[in-house]
Protein backbone atom coordinates (compact mmCIF):
# COMPACT_ATOMS: atom_id res chain seq x y z
CA UNK A 1 0.00 0.00 0.00
CA UNK A 2 1.27 3.61 -0.68
CA UNK A 3 1.81 5.39 3.07
CA UNK A 4 0.62 8.79 1.42
CA UNK A 5 -2.96 6.71 0.76
CA UNK A 6 -3.23 5.11 4.43
CA UNK A 7 -5.59 7.50 6.50
CA UNK A 8 -6.48 4.99 9.51
CA UNK A 9 -3.58 2.65 11.66
CA UNK A 10 -5.67 0.14 13.49
CA UNK A 11 -3.46 -1.53 15.85
CA UNK A 12 -4.12 -5.39 16.77
CA UNK A 13 -2.44 -6.69 20.07
CA UNK A 14 -2.67 -10.47 20.49
CA UNK A 15 -1.59 -12.82 23.10
CA UNK A 16 -3.46 -16.73 23.42
CA UNK A 17 -6.06 -15.49 20.72
CA UNK A 18 -5.95 -17.88 18.30
CA UNK A 19 -9.33 -18.29 18.20
CA UNK A 20 -10.13 -14.50 17.83
CA UNK A 21 -7.38 -13.46 15.05
CA UNK A 22 -9.19 -14.16 12.34
CA UNK A 23 -12.46 -12.82 12.76
CA UNK A 24 -10.59 -9.70 13.97
CA UNK A 25 -8.71 -9.29 10.66
CA UNK A 26 -12.29 -10.15 8.81
CA UNK A 27 -13.48 -7.73 10.17
CA UNK A 28 -10.97 -4.98 9.64
CA UNK A 29 -10.67 -5.92 6.22
CA UNK A 30 -14.28 -5.61 5.26
CA UNK A 31 -14.13 -1.93 7.10
CA UNK A 32 -15.63 0.76 3.98
CA UNK A 33 -12.31 2.62 4.32
CA UNK A 34 -10.22 -1.02 3.98
CA UNK A 35 -8.34 0.84 1.01
CA UNK A 36 -7.00 3.62 3.65
CA UNK A 37 -6.31 1.05 6.22
CA UNK A 38 -2.78 -0.41 7.63
CA UNK A 39 -3.44 -2.97 10.22
CA UNK A 40 -0.54 -3.59 12.85
CA UNK A 41 -0.23 -6.61 14.80
CA UNK A 42 1.50 -7.23 17.68
CA UNK A 43 1.89 -10.94 19.06
CA UNK A 44 3.31 -10.37 22.04
CA UNK A 45 5.05 -13.95 22.48
CA UNK A 46 1.67 -15.93 22.17
CA UNK A 47 1.76 -19.35 22.77
CA UNK A 48 -0.98 -20.29 20.65
CA UNK A 49 -1.47 -20.27 16.45
CA UNK A 50 -1.96 -16.87 15.69
CA UNK A 51 1.51 -16.93 13.68
CA UNK A 52 0.13 -19.86 11.08
CA UNK A 53 -3.24 -17.08 11.01
CA UNK A 54 -1.74 -14.16 10.29
CA UNK A 55 0.63 -15.64 7.30
CA UNK A 56 -2.19 -17.00 5.05
CA UNK A 57 -3.13 -12.97 5.01
CA UNK A 58 0.35 -11.18 4.95
CA UNK A 59 1.20 -11.48 1.11
CA UNK A 60 -2.71 -11.34 0.05
CA UNK A 61 -2.99 -7.99 1.96
CA UNK A 62 0.24 -5.40 1.80
CA UNK A 63 -1.50 -3.32 4.27
CA UNK A 64 -0.79 -6.05 7.21
CA UNK A 65 2.15 -5.27 9.35
CA UNK A 66 3.21 -8.52 11.93
CA UNK A 67 5.60 -8.30 14.57
CA UNK A 68 6.13 -10.87 17.37
CA UNK A 69 8.06 -10.84 21.04
CA UNK A 70 9.78 -12.65 22.26
CA UNK A 71 8.24 -12.82 25.65
CA UNK A 72 4.93 -11.72 26.60
CA UNK A 73 4.30 -8.04 27.50
CA UNK A 74 1.82 -5.38 28.85
CA UNK A 75 -1.12 -4.62 26.03
CA UNK A 76 0.05 -0.81 26.37
CA UNK A 77 3.28 -1.82 25.69
CA UNK A 78 2.58 -3.86 22.73
CA UNK A 79 0.61 -0.77 21.57
CA UNK A 80 2.94 1.48 22.02
CA UNK A 81 5.60 -0.53 20.03
CA UNK A 82 2.68 -1.00 17.19
CA UNK A 83 2.22 3.14 17.00
CA UNK A 84 5.58 3.15 16.64
CA UNK A 85 5.49 1.44 13.16
CA UNK A 86 2.19 2.97 12.16
CA UNK A 87 1.64 5.47 8.85
CA UNK A 88 -1.72 6.47 9.43
CA UNK A 89 -3.33 9.72 10.28
CA UNK A 90 -5.36 8.16 13.13
CA UNK A 91 -5.07 5.61 15.36
CA UNK A 92 -7.61 3.06 16.62
CA UNK A 93 -6.61 0.22 19.11
CA UNK A 94 -8.41 -3.25 17.76
CA UNK A 95 -9.13 -5.55 20.66
CA UNK A 96 -9.27 -9.44 19.24
CA UNK A 97 -12.61 -10.31 20.66
CA UNK A 98 -14.63 -6.79 19.63
CA UNK A 99 -15.70 -6.21 16.27
CA UNK A 100 -16.45 -2.74 14.44
CA UNK A 101 -19.49 -2.01 12.30
CA UNK A 102 -18.58 -1.89 9.06
CA UNK A 103 -18.46 1.91 8.40
CA UNK A 104 -17.18 2.33 11.91
CA UNK A 105 -13.47 3.60 10.77
CA UNK A 106 -14.68 5.86 8.22
CA UNK A 107 -17.20 7.18 10.50
CA UNK A 108 -14.39 8.06 12.73
CA UNK A 109 -11.66 9.61 10.83
CA UNK A 110 -14.54 11.39 8.96
CA UNK A 111 -15.02 13.09 12.38
CA UNK A 112 -11.65 13.99 12.64
CA UNK A 113 -11.16 15.11 9.64
CA UNK A 114 -14.03 17.89 9.48
CA UNK A 115 -13.39 18.50 13.40
CA UNK A 116 -9.52 20.21 13.67
CA UNK A 117 -10.27 20.94 17.70
CA UNK A 118 -11.49 17.28 18.55
CA UNK A 119 -8.27 14.99 19.08
CA UNK A 120 -10.43 12.00 19.89
CA UNK A 121 -13.94 10.40 19.12
CA UNK A 122 -15.55 7.40 20.27
CA UNK A 123 -19.16 6.07 20.40
CA UNK A 124 -21.41 4.04 21.59
CA UNK A 125 -21.35 0.24 21.27
CA UNK A 126 -22.92 -2.94 22.22
CA UNK A 127 -22.14 -5.62 25.02
CA UNK A 128 -22.15 -9.63 23.98
CA UNK A 129 -21.36 -12.55 25.41
CA UNK A 130 -20.82 -14.29 22.48
CA UNK A 131 -17.61 -14.64 21.00
CA UNK A 132 -17.30 -13.02 17.09
CA UNK A 133 -20.76 -11.51 17.41
CA UNK A 134 -21.33 -8.55 14.62
CA UNK A 135 -23.49 -6.17 13.05
CA UNK A 136 -25.40 -8.75 11.21
CA UNK A 137 -27.65 -9.47 14.44
CA UNK A 138 -27.65 -7.24 17.28
CA UNK A 139 -31.17 -7.98 18.58
CA UNK A 140 -31.10 -8.86 22.25
CA UNK A 141 -27.67 -7.55 22.83
CA UNK A 142 -27.15 -4.61 25.47
CA UNK A 143 -26.36 -0.98 24.03
CA UNK A 144 -24.16 0.65 25.81
CA UNK A 145 -25.00 4.55 25.43
CA UNK A 146 -21.71 6.30 26.28
CA UNK A 147 -21.77 9.55 28.19
CA UNK A 148 -20.94 13.18 26.18
CA UNK A 149 -17.60 14.16 27.38
CA UNK A 150 -17.11 15.89 30.21
CA UNK A 151 -13.42 16.27 32.00
CA UNK A 152 -14.71 15.71 35.59
CA UNK A 153 -16.64 12.94 34.81
CA UNK A 154 -13.68 11.40 33.39
CA UNK A 155 -12.29 11.66 36.67
CA UNK A 156 -14.94 9.43 37.78
CA UNK A 157 -14.98 6.50 35.50
CA UNK A 158 -13.31 5.59 32.13
CA UNK A 159 -16.54 6.01 30.07
CA UNK A 160 -14.77 6.72 26.48
CA UNK A 161 -15.38 2.75 26.03
CA UNK A 162 -13.28 0.41 23.90
CA UNK A 163 -12.57 1.38 20.43
CA UNK A 164 -11.97 5.01 20.06
CA UNK A 165 -9.71 6.47 17.27
CA UNK A 166 -7.56 9.43 18.26
CA UNK A 167 -4.69 11.51 16.04
CA UNK A 168 -1.56 9.96 15.73
CA UNK A 169 0.19 13.42 16.21
CA UNK A 170 -0.70 13.25 19.58
CA UNK A 171 2.02 10.30 20.08
CA UNK A 172 4.83 11.52 17.71
CA UNK A 173 4.71 15.21 18.20
CA UNK A 174 3.43 15.75 21.77
CA UNK A 175 5.32 12.82 23.53
CA UNK A 176 2.16 11.21 25.03
CA UNK A 177 2.23 7.29 25.12
CA UNK A 178 -0.07 4.81 26.91
CA UNK A 179 2.25 4.12 30.59
CA UNK A 180 3.64 0.43 29.88
CA UNK A 181 3.80 0.22 34.07
CA UNK A 182 0.44 -0.49 33.76
CA UNK A 183 -1.69 -3.64 32.51
CA UNK A 184 -5.25 -2.77 32.94
CA UNK A 185 -5.77 0.85 33.43
CA UNK A 186 -3.90 2.46 30.98
CA UNK A 187 -5.87 3.07 28.06
CA UNK A 188 -8.01 5.22 31.01
CA UNK A 189 -4.36 7.02 31.92
CA UNK A 190 -4.36 7.94 28.38
CA UNK A 191 -7.69 9.10 28.11
CA UNK A 192 -7.39 11.13 30.96
CA UNK A 193 -3.65 12.42 30.12
CA UNK A 194 -5.26 13.79 26.93
CA UNK A 195 -8.12 15.25 28.19
CA UNK A 196 -6.08 17.97 30.19
CA UNK A 197 -5.16 19.82 26.98
CA UNK A 198 -7.49 18.15 24.44
CA UNK A 199 -11.30 18.10 23.30
CA UNK A 200 -13.18 14.75 22.91
CA UNK A 201 -16.53 14.03 20.35
CA UNK A 202 -18.92 11.66 21.66
CA UNK A 203 -20.73 9.57 18.40
CA UNK A 204 -23.90 8.95 19.77
CA UNK A 205 -24.24 5.39 17.59
CA UNK A 206 -23.18 1.87 18.19
CA UNK A 207 -20.38 1.51 16.07
CA UNK A 208 -19.07 -1.40 18.12
CA UNK A 209 -19.59 -4.58 19.85
CA UNK A 210 -17.54 -5.31 23.01
CA UNK A 211 -16.88 -9.13 24.29
CA UNK A 212 -18.01 -9.57 28.01
CA UNK A 213 -17.01 -13.30 28.61
CA UNK A 214 -19.22 -14.90 30.45
CA UNK A 215 -16.92 -16.55 32.14
CA UNK A 216 -15.11 -13.21 32.72
CA UNK A 217 -11.94 -13.74 31.39
CA UNK A 218 -11.68 -10.16 30.42
CA UNK A 219 -8.17 -8.99 31.61
CA UNK A 220 -9.97 -6.04 33.57
CA UNK A 221 -11.64 -9.09 35.74
CA UNK A 222 -8.90 -11.49 36.73
CA UNK A 223 -7.07 -9.13 38.87
CA UNK A 224 -10.14 -7.04 40.48
CA UNK A 225 -8.03 -5.09 43.01
CA UNK A 226 -5.30 -4.84 40.64
CA UNK A 227 -8.14 -2.86 38.36
CA UNK A 228 -9.52 -1.31 41.47
CA UNK A 229 -6.07 0.18 42.59
CA UNK A 230 -4.74 1.39 39.38
CA UNK A 231 -8.01 3.32 38.44
CA UNK A 232 -7.85 4.44 41.60
CA UNK A 233 -4.00 5.90 41.20
CA UNK A 234 -4.51 7.46 37.65
CA UNK A 235 -8.14 9.27 38.36
CA UNK A 236 -6.23 10.45 41.74
CA UNK A 237 -3.43 11.40 40.02
CA UNK A 238 -5.48 13.78 37.19
CA UNK A 239 -7.74 14.94 40.43
CA UNK A 240 -4.96 16.77 41.58
CA UNK A 241 -3.13 17.92 38.34
CA UNK A 242 -7.09 19.19 37.70
CA UNK A 243 -7.18 21.09 41.05
CA UNK A 244 -3.40 22.36 40.81
CA UNK A 245 -4.36 23.91 37.41
CA UNK A 246 -7.51 26.07 38.91
CA UNK A 247 -6.94 29.60 40.21
CA UNK A 248 -7.17 30.45 43.97
CA UNK A 249 -10.27 31.87 42.98
CA UNK A 250 -11.73 29.14 41.27
CA UNK A 251 -10.79 26.67 43.47
CA UNK A 252 -12.78 28.91 46.27
CA UNK A 253 -15.87 28.87 43.73
CA UNK A 254 -15.58 24.88 43.90
CA UNK A 255 -14.90 24.64 47.17
CA UNK A 256 -18.54 26.38 47.84
CA UNK A 257 -20.20 24.23 45.43
CA UNK A 258 -18.75 21.15 46.54
CA UNK A 259 -20.02 22.10 50.27
CA UNK A 260 -23.62 22.57 48.68
CA UNK A 261 -23.38 19.33 46.87
CA UNK A 262 -22.26 17.49 49.61
CA UNK A 263 -25.31 19.04 52.10
CA UNK A 264 -27.58 17.41 49.11
CA UNK A 265 -29.19 13.95 50.33
CA UNK A 266 -28.21 10.49 48.31
CA UNK A 267 -31.49 10.66 47.17
CA UNK A 268 -31.76 13.71 44.90
CA UNK A 269 -28.53 12.52 43.16
CA UNK A 270 -29.91 9.09 42.23
CA UNK A 271 -33.01 10.67 41.36
CA UNK A 272 -31.30 13.65 38.85
CA UNK A 273 -29.49 10.60 37.65
CA UNK A 274 -32.48 8.32 36.91
CA UNK A 275 -34.34 11.61 35.45
CA UNK A 276 -31.05 12.22 33.10
CA UNK A 277 -31.09 8.74 32.10
CA UNK A 278 -34.28 8.53 30.70
CA UNK A 279 -34.54 11.91 29.52
CA UNK A 280 -31.61 12.62 28.64
CA UNK A 281 -29.24 9.23 28.78
CA UNK A 282 -25.87 10.60 27.56
CA UNK A 283 -26.12 13.13 30.31
CA UNK A 284 -25.14 12.68 33.81
CA UNK A 285 -24.08 14.22 36.62
CA UNK A 286 -21.03 13.32 39.42
CA UNK A 287 -21.78 10.87 42.18
CA UNK A 288 -22.10 11.97 45.48
CA UNK A 289 -19.12 9.52 46.10
CA UNK A 290 -16.98 11.23 43.78
CA UNK A 291 -18.03 14.24 45.41
CA UNK A 292 -17.19 13.12 48.60
CA UNK A 293 -13.60 11.57 47.26
CA UNK A 294 -13.10 14.97 45.01
CA UNK A 295 -13.93 17.57 48.07
CA UNK A 296 -10.90 15.08 50.59
CA UNK A 297 -8.56 15.98 48.13
CA UNK A 298 -9.46 19.61 47.90
CA UNK A 299 -8.85 19.32 51.74
CA UNK A 300 -5.43 17.44 51.66
CA UNK A 301 -4.04 19.87 49.59
CA UNK A 302 -5.00 23.01 51.75
CA UNK A 303 -3.71 21.16 54.69
CA UNK A 304 -7.12 20.39 56.28
CA UNK A 305 -6.32 16.67 56.61
CA UNK A 306 -8.34 16.04 59.83
CA UNK A 307 -11.57 17.79 57.63
CA UNK A 308 -10.53 15.67 54.68
CA UNK A 309 -10.64 12.16 57.21
CA UNK A 310 -14.37 13.90 58.30
CA UNK A 311 -16.20 14.17 55.20
CA UNK A 312 -14.88 10.27 54.34
CA UNK A 313 -16.07 9.17 57.64
CA UNK A 314 -19.14 10.84 57.63
CA UNK A 315 -20.02 9.20 54.38
CA UNK A 316 -18.90 5.74 54.69
CA UNK A 317 -21.63 5.64 58.06
CA UNK A 318 -24.82 5.59 55.96
CA UNK A 319 -22.72 4.38 52.95
CA UNK A 320 -20.74 1.12 52.17
CA UNK A 321 -18.12 2.60 49.32
CA UNK A 322 -14.76 0.78 48.46
CA UNK A 323 -13.59 4.37 47.22
CA UNK A 324 -14.38 6.40 50.12
CA UNK A 325 -13.22 3.36 52.28
CA UNK A 326 -9.60 3.08 50.29
CA UNK A 327 -9.23 7.07 50.60
CA UNK A 328 -9.58 7.35 54.28
CA UNK A 329 -7.39 4.12 54.80
CA UNK A 330 -4.94 6.13 52.10
CA UNK A 331 -4.99 9.57 54.21
CA UNK A 332 -4.66 7.90 57.59
CA UNK A 333 -1.64 5.76 56.60
CA UNK A 334 0.10 9.13 55.16
CA UNK A 335 -0.62 11.10 58.48
CA UNK A 336 -0.14 8.23 61.17
CA UNK A 337 2.26 10.18 62.33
Amino acid sequence: MNKNKILVSAIVSTFNSEKFIRSRIENLLQQTLADKLEIVIVNSGSKQNEDKIVSEYLFKHPNIKYIRTKERETIYKAWNRGIKLSEGRYITNANTDDHLRNDALEIFSDYLDRNADVVLVYADYYITNLPDQNFNNTNGLRLQSNKDFNKLLLLESCYIGPQPMWRADVHFKDNIWFDESLEIAGDYEFECNLAQRYKFHHIKNPLGIYYKSIDKTNKEYQNLSRTFIETYNVSYKYTDLYINSLSNSTLKKLNLKLNIKLAAPQLIYKVINKFLEIFFPCRTINSKQFNVWFKSIVLEKRNQVSKAKAVCVKFLKRNNSPLINYRLEILIKRYEN
